[in-house]
């Protein structure tokens, strides 16, 4: 969806759009968007119509992908297999395992170091944290009830572009009205705001993926280095054959082909010649190149 959306669509203020929706935490912040892109391109949001919500738009997900949609998981996959494309499939495999191997060495240290230096949460979420707290004090909160801890925090003046307006947190379910809360699993700024208003700690309020001792059971998984192939266990089952009939050619460039769907137009464009600029005929058989001295 990610790739076929950048190449399809050239409007940047469009792209700018269909991000914001797909990141908007809040049915109200998706209609806005829609209504604002629908003006910049309807075939745009024709296009964005024909997903599933719930891959794809952030307030549709039942909180259940904490902030990640389809087009953060394919880049990040393009990004393991960056420089391997064209690759016999075997190749690929083996590089992406190697990768791979050594991606967790490198998270399971970072993790590992991180917890013997009694850091609780990750450096990415304090930073969030740190963040979400500037703008406390651009709100005014009333507490209305002190068992369930809920509270509406009404916003002064704009903050980071969010725009004013009052909100609902309720901190034991995790939820806010503007839906950051829930899709994200920790405290945004509405909910901070809350926690100070009644010296509260945040810290039970975040979910437990962001604590280290999470990560590091992520990563501490191990890759066994791949063996000499004279090493390997012999295979009597299924054997793959390759069609030569997609062998790559032997000389010049590889041909680089794309399955095309029913969002890509398909102009049909004459080639000029590079010398008299007419149609018909190329270069070398240009019959208005120069054949002696001027």
């Amino acid at each position: 969806m990610a790739a076929n959306f950048m190449t399809r669509f050239k409007s940047v203020e469009g792209k700018r759009y269909l991000i914001n929706v797909a990141y908007s935490p809040s049915k109200a912040g998706y209609v806005w968007y829609m209504d604002a892109l629908r003006g910049v391109s309807p075939t745009m949001v024709d296009w964005a119509g024909r997903f599933r919500n719930e891959i794809w738009l952030q307030h549709c997900d039942n909180s259940r992908q904490f902030g990640h949609i389809t087009t953060n998981m394919s880049e990040c996959i393009n990004e393991v297999l960056k420089g391997i494309r064209y690759l016999p499939i075997s190749t690929i495999v083996r590089i992406t395992y190697e990768r791979l191997q050594k991606l967790f060495v490198t998270k399971s240290r970072e993790a590992q170091s991180q917890m013997a230096a009694e850091c609780q949460f990750s450096q990415r979420l304090l930073a969030a944290i740190e963040k979400n707290r500037e703008g406390i004090p651009k709100m005014r909160v009333t507490h209305c009830d002190r068992r369930a801890l809920v509270f509406v925090v009404e916003e002064l003046e704009p903050f980071e572009g969010w725009g004013t307006g009052s909100f609902r947190v309720r901190l034991s379910k995790g939820t806010c009205d503007y839906g950051l809360f829930q899709s994200l699993h920790y405290p945004c700024h509405h909910a901070l705001a809350g926690c100070a208003a009644a010296s509260i700690e945040w810290v039970p309020y975040v979910h437990p993926v962001y604590k280290h001792k999470a990560i590091f059971k992520v990563y501490e998984m191990e890759f066994s280095p791949i063996p000499e192939e004279s090493m390997w266990v012999v295979w009597h089952g299924t054997r793959l054959c390759p069609n030569l009939a997609m062998h790559r050619k032997a000389t010049r460039r590889p041909v680089s082909t794309r399955f095309w769907n029913d969002m890509d137009e398909t102009e049909q464009h004459k080639k000029r010649c590079g010398l008299c600029r007419q149609y018909g005929h190329t270069r070398r058989g240009c019959p208005n190149q120069s054949t002696g001295d001027v």
